[in-house]
C-alpha cells in the first residue's frame, strides 16, 4: 500500500497547542464493514492541565501562581486542600473559598502521584485564580469498527465522539 503520512496538531482555542498526532493517508480504496461496532467509554480522574498564563491581580500587577510548583501541561489535578477534583466547577469553588491562602495540590503526571503548594491570585472581580486552564478529564466515548477492503488488507477505524 502506498501511503503518505502527515502530521496534524491538535489546539485548544486555535492557540494552545494539546497534542501532535500522525495520520497515515492511503489511497482511495473500497471497504465493507465486518460484525458488529464496538463502543467504550474511557474515564479519567481531576482535571487536566492545558495551558498556563499570567494572573493580572487586583492591584493591576501580573502574577504567575504556578511558578515553581511543578505543575505542567499534561498533569491531572486530582485534589486541592484534600477536595478531590473531578471537574471544573469543584476546583473553582475551592480555589475561591481559599481567600487567597496557600493551597496543596496533588496531581498525577505519568502514573506517578505529585504534590505541590500553590497560592491563589486575587482578582480586580474578587475572584482567586491559579493561572492554570484545565478542562473536564471525564473521558471519551469511542466506536471501533473493522472494515475489510476488497483487497484483503484490515483496516480499523477509531471514531472518536
Amino acid at each position: 500500500i502506498n501511503k503518505k503520512i502527515n502530521k496534524i496538531g491538535l489546539n485548544l482555542f486555535n492557540s494552545i497547542p494539546l497534542k501532535q498526532v500522525e495520520v497515515n493517508v492511503i489511497k482511495r480504496t473500497k471497504v465493507v464493514p465486518l460484525g458488529n461496532a464496538i463502543g467504550l467509554k474511557l474515564y479519567t480522574k481531576g482535571v487536566m492541565v492545558v495551558g498556563m498564563s499570567e494572573v493580572q491581580g487586583e492591584d493591576q500587577n501580573n502574577y504567575k501562581p504556578y511558578e515553581n510548583t511543578g505543575i505542567k501541561e499534561g498533569d491531572m489535578i486530582v485534589e486541592i486542600d484534600d477536595v478531590t477534583v473531578t471537574c471544573i466547577s469543584e476546583l473553582i469553588d475551592t480555589v475561591n473559598k481559599s481567600k487567597g491562602d496557600q493551597m496543596k495540590v496533588k496531581f498525577v503526571r505519568d502514573s506517578g502521584t505529585k504534590i505541590t503548594n500553590i497560592t491563589p491570585i486575587k482578582t480586580s472581580s474578587s475572584e482567586y485564580k491559579l493561572g492554570l486552564w484545565v478542562r473536564d478529564a471525564r473521558g471519551a466515548e469511542l466506536v471501533l469498527q473493522v472494515f475489510l477492503s476488497l483487497k484483503q488488507e484490515c483496516f480499523v477505524l477509531w471514531v472518536m465522539e
